[in-house]
């Protein structure tokens, strides 16, 4: 029996909508869900919403359930949470009730592959659940900054992304934990968490997960004589001139890009999506970022 589906929609730069259309019933081997929350990106999501994606990028939309448009509109989201509504008559992974993540823009209802579905276990807070694709992200940074004892770090960017990736590297028995932010309210949150903001360094290593270039140069000026820089902003479009001059060569720094649908080369003897996915389910655990939600939203 078809139904009705609520699905938002960036239409041009600056402007959404709520578009409904008629949803048929799974496939065979899909799951419909009922989403409960829906995660918005400030990163790449925020890039959408402002028009700076660079043109060849809307093509690259390979996570499953987001369009494949080559411009706008588009519709975009990667981090629903929500219930099993209805099943596919192949479907044998899933009950109905189930929680499950799934990799889908943001809707009320949708039909997604069960293949590609993520069961999230009994007990896991949904609010919680929905930060699994930051999660991953977050580790991953670390994972590829690869921290040693006694370094000094620093992570320039307190978003949702940069709290977890603090969060953490204090675990860590670093020498020094500094972050910074420019927003007042961040650093608050930072302190009261036990973090530290400012200091100017020189550090070992950086994770730039700002979204702003100007912390980019910054971090360049601060690392110390061969320092690692780990960039896991994405800029788009965004205007900025990056200093890669005197002090970037004189101190023979490294920079090294990060994001998550991919694992280091390095790492991937040991390593692979489904080890970070459960390393990620159980920081979500320890974490709980649903403590740091400020505000909800309905779709209407």
């Amino acid at each position: 029996m078809n139904t009705h589906a609520s699905t938002l929609w960036f239409t041009s730069p600056g402007q959404v909508e709520i578009l409904n259309e008629v949803l048929s019933p799974p496939g065979s081997l899909e799951i419909q869900v009922s989403s409960l929350f829906s995660h918005v990106s400030t990163g790449t999501e925020l890039l959408y919403f402002k028009g700076l994606v660079p043109e060849d990028c809307f093509a690259d939309l390979n996570l499953v359930g987001l369009t494949e448009n080559k411009g706008y509109p588009v519709s975009y989201g990667y981090a629903v949470v929500g219930t099993v509504t209805s099943l596919g008559t192949e479907v044998t992974d899933f009950k109905l009730h189930d929680l499950v993540f799934c990799f889908h823009s943001h809707g009320d209802l949708f039909n997604y592959p069960a293949s590609h579905a993520l069961a999230l276990p009994p007990g896991l807070d949904p609010i919680d659940g929905v930060f699994l694709a930051q999660m991953e992200t977050a580790l991953n940074l670390v994972l590829d900054l690869a921290p040693l004892v006694g370094e000094r770090i620093k992570v320039f960017g307190l978003g949702n992304l940069g709290i977890l990736c603090a969060l953490i590297l204090k675990n860590f028995p670093l020498g020094l934990l500094g972050v910074e932010d420019p927003r007042k309210s961040r650093n608050a949150l930072a302190k009261d968490l036990g973090l530290f903001p400012g200091g100017k360094g020189p550090w070992d290593g950086v994770l730039e997960i700002s979204g702003s270039p100007e912390a980019f140069n910054q971090a360049v000026d601060e690392l110390d004589f061969s320092g690692r820089l780990v960039l896991g902003s994405w800029y788009g479009n965004k205007p900025g001139h990056l200093n890669l001059g005197g002090n970037f060569h004189r101190k023979r720094l490294k920079i090294q890009g990060s994001q998550v649908s991919t694992l280091s080369p390095g790492l991937t003897g040991l390593w692979d999506k489904q080890r970070l996915r459960n390393l990620a389910l159980e920081w979500l655990k320890k974490i709980k970022p649903s403590r740091f939600v400020t505000h909800k939203f309905t779709l209407s």
